[in-house]
């Protein structure tokens, strides 16, 4: 985040055209699931005393994969619907 601060701040924006890029936009878009997501998985694994053998790195990259596979589920089953229900909500009552 320092990073894009920085970088931002002394308008190098060439450093900051790969946020651009379709991949981070997605990961973007999913945000917010992968924010909410983290608490349930957190609880889950401080549940689980026998997780406690993995190291670091290994813990790190499965709460990491387990998050971003819940965050896309969580997108696609979740808020889209919710998004697309609220918005014609919102027009079917300003449009009276």
């Amino acid at each position: 985040m320092i990073v894009i601060l920085v970088c931002a701040c002394t308008f190098k924006m060439s450093a900051l055209i790969f946020l651009g890029w379709k991949p981070f936009e997605y990961l973007g878009k999913i945000s917010y699931s992968f924010y909410i997501i983290q608490i349930p998985i957190m609880l889950y694994l401080d549940s689980r005393n026998d997780l406690i053998s993995f190291g670091c790195l290994e813990m790190f990259l499965v709460i990491f994969g387990v998050n971003l596979l819940g965050a896309i589920i969580g997108y696609h089953l979740i808020e889209l619907p919710a998004h697309k229900y609220f918005k014609k909500k919102i027009q079917f009552t300003f449009a009276k």
